[in-house]
């Protein structure tokens, strides 16, 4: 937090206690990654790009059948709106990297470097898919999986699906008698820079007196949809074969019961967006302390919505993650479907979970 003495500023400094300008925890109070940042080799030229570049990416993550990572891919999208000549790099731990569907142009590799060159006509496309090093990617996902019972002989059985939001950690904010018009304007700001998904415009508040330094619980809110299969044939009243659910910053747990008419590989299948809304205050909130907390999560969640850097700092970024059970750990995928056409949730129940994300969110501010 960075406070500057502004008692000029104080109307009455005989009669009032000096106003000083405080600035907002963001990004700066939060761990580094991601996006991720392996070490950089020397710099053998300048990043040239005018323009803006819009990021899009999918994570693709193979998991064993305990829910561990096994492999790391990325398919990242970049629309370079710009005109002119381009060169620029995104640092990640990639052991190889090919041109994605719809690329215009062929991404480089250098050490812990997606590379790209070449001419941007207003608008080009630039899709890389990268494989990445577990060990150095692994770490800034945003959910770790546990997953247990699998159903070993014939009979009941019950699977457990634990989850657990990863982004979760500890930042330092402030507390302080601070302006009230100034926290009104800071708290819109933060609603204006989520509805476009940009870094905020201002951050600076004007406090009395002394500051005091609080820890605060930060994550990003995710959005989680869930499906659990097993091939043909092996189970039968299978219930929960599908589920969407909000993650915050308590551990979730999803059971999945049924009868096993065999020994059966589950395959487990996750999709996580992180929910920039998730950080946004109600409207009913309107104290610092909401304010603080705020910034820290959105910038929070801004961190997993690039788990590539994006080579514009102040371009827009989405990402999704996708954990799949690795071929590997399922047996035959051609013998693999969903569970018993009684087991699967209708899909207008799945859609109606992620409505229900919403009203969750000013629970979770309740928990302030």
């Amino acid at each position: 937090m960075l406070v500057v003495s502004a008692g000029a500023l104080a109307p009455n400094a005989g009669a009032a206690l000096p106003l000083r300008i405080a600035e907002l925890p963001g990004v700066e109070a939060l761990p580094q990654a991601p996006p991720l940042a392996p070490p950089q080799p020397p710099l053998v030229e300048s990043p040239r790009l005018r323009g803006t570049i819009f990021g899009k990416e999918r994570v693709a993550v193979g998991i064993a059948a305990d829910g561990t990572p096994r492999t790391v891919t990325v398919l990242q999208r970049l629309l370079v709106r710009s005109l002119g000549d381009f060169s620029f790099f995104v640092p990640a731990p990639v052991v190889s990297v090919v041109a994605g569907p719809g690329s215009e142009s062929q991404p480089g590799l250098r050490p812990n470097q997606i590379v790209w060159q070449g001419f941007a006509p207003r608008r080009k496309t630039l899709a890389a898919l990268a494989e990445l090093r577990p060990a150095d990617s692994v770490p800034a996902l945003p959910v770790r999986v546990r997953v247990s019972g699998a159903p070993e002989r014939p009979g009941p059985f019950e699977i457990g699906i634990t989850l657990e939001n990863a982004t979760r950690t500890k930042a330092v904010g402030f507390a302080a008698d601070a302006v009230r018009a100034d926290v009104a304007k800071a708290l819109d700001a933060l609603r204006a820079a989520a509805r476009i998904n940009r870094p905020i415009e201002g951050r600076a508040v004007r406090i009395r007196g002394e500051s005091k330094r609080v820890t605060m619980e930060v994550w990003a809110r995710l959005a989680v949809r869930g499906s659990i299969g097993f091939p043909a044939g092996a189970v039968r009243g299978v219930t929960a074969s599908r589920f969407s659910r909000g993650l915050g910053g308590e551990m979730l747990r999803v059971t999945v019961r049924g009868v096993a008419l065999r020994a059966a590989a589950p395959t487990l299948r996750l999709v996580v967006q992180p929910v920039v809304r998730g950080a946004i205050p109600p409207e009913s909130a309107h104290t610092l302390e909401a304010a603080v907390l705020g910034y820290l999560r959105y910038a929070r969640t801004r961190q997993f919505e690039s788990f590539l850097a994006n080579p514009d700092p102040r371009g827009p970024s989405v990402t999704t993650y996708v954990y799949e059970t690795a071929a590997a750990e399922r047996g035959n995928p051609s013998t693999e479907r969903g569970a018993s056409d009684d087991s699967g949730l209708p899909t207008a129940l799945v859609v109606g979970g992620l409505a229900l994300l919403g009203v969750g969110l000013v629970v979770l501010w309740a928990h302030l």
